[in-house]
This record gives structure tokens, C-alpha cells and sequence, in this order.
């Protein structure tokens, strides 16, 4: 009998094409990840859906262009400090559903930013046996979350309790778009 390959899919946000050793990352160090490439395979003209990270993962989980994909941004503001964010619905089958049918055994871990609580998007409905993670892109943005969701339970981060998430934030990218618009509109991926 044949046995089936493991899979690890590692899909980093902003990671640029040689911030990684095996792609010729001189200073930053990847002795894991170099690793991984040498006894796997990389994939080195795959290309994104799209250039924001909530519909790039619709895409990457159902296979779908952006064009024919449901989520096509991170989420509108709708006033009020409350903002609207796209999900995945009951009919989107995922590339977990797929695993899932043929076999596998499978995870979601990290930032998943195609669901909400309490929906029917969370990994674990998606075809995934284990989650932990993000689910909002936004709160995943945080620098001391107090939460993350497990199997679409909340796990408190009760250390990360009290801290101005907002603020930090906030203050962080507003001293990015300074940085960047003052080098003459250079690529600035925000």
C-alpha cells in the first residue's frame, strides 16, 4: 500500500520572496525552514489571488480566481467603530474539505481571516479536524491579543489582559505610512 504524503502548507504574510535562507536570505537566519524546502518542495512561481491576506487565503482555501471568489477585501468600516468582513458560506468547499475526503488528517493554524465566531466559516466546519488560531484578520493585527480560538472554543491569553491593543496598533501604522510616504511613494505593502 502506498502511503500518502504529509502536507505542510506555510502561507506568511508580507514574506518577501528571499527573506527566507533557500532563497538567498544572506543575514536573516531559516535553518527550519531551509529545511522544510530541501526535504519538500517549493513552490517558486506560485502566485497569489490577490495582494491583501483575507482574499488571498479565499482563494489559496477554495481554488477560486478572485474573480469568482466571495471574499474580495479585508472588511468595510460601517461606521460606529463597527466594520463588516466577508465569510465563507456553507456551499464554499475548501482545500481541508478535499483532504479531508481523501483521508487526511488536517489543521488550520494561525490566522485564518475567511470566518468569524459563530458562523458556519470557522476552520473546524471548513474540513479542518484541529484549529487554533485567528479568526478576524483585524484582532490578528493586535499586539497582545487576549484571545485565540481553539477548535472554536476562545483559549485565553490571560497575560496579554489589560494592554491597549488599539493604540499600539493605531500608532504603529500611522508611523509606517509617515516612513513611506516620505520616501517618494516607494513600494510601501500595508
Amino acid at each position: 500500500m502506498t502511503r500518502k504524503p504529509n502536507i505542510v502548507y506555510i502561507l506568511a504574510d508580507d514574506l518577501s520572496y528571499a527573506d527566507v535562507g533557500f532563497l538567498g536570505q544572506q543575514y536573516i537566519e531559516t535553518p527550519n525552514l531551509d529545511q522544510l524546502a530541501k526535504d519538500g518542495m517549493v513552490f517558486s512561481d506560485a502566485y497569489s489571488t490577490a495582494p491583501i491576506c483575507g482574499p488571498s487565503r479565499c482563494g489559496i482555501l477554495t481554488g477560486k480566481h478572485n474573480g469568482h471568489a466571495r471574499i474580495r477585501e479585508h472588511g468595510i468600516d460601517i461606521g460606529n467603530g463597527e466594520r463588516y468582513q466577508e465569510i465563507l458560506h456553507s456551499e464554499d468547499y475548501t482545500i481541508g474539505n478535499v483532504l479531508k475526503s481523501a483521508g487526511y488528517s488536517t489543521a488550520a493554524i494561525g490566522k485564518w481571516a475567511v470566518g468569524i465566531e459563530g458562523s458556519n466559516a470557522i476552520p473546524n466546519a471548513k474540513g479542518f479536524d484541529y484549529s487554533f488560531g485567528f479568526y478576524d484578520q483585524e484582532y490578528a493585527h493586535t499586539f497582545y491579543p487576549e484571545y485565540l480560538f481553539e477548535n472554536g472554543n476562545v483559549y485565553p491569553l490571560e497575560d496579554n489582559f489589560g494592554f491597549d491593543n488599539s493604540a499600539g496598533y493605531i500608532i504603529i501604522h500611522a508611523h509606517y505610512l509617515f516612513a513611506c510616504y516620505s520616501t517618494l511613494y516607494s513600494y510601501c505593502p500595508i
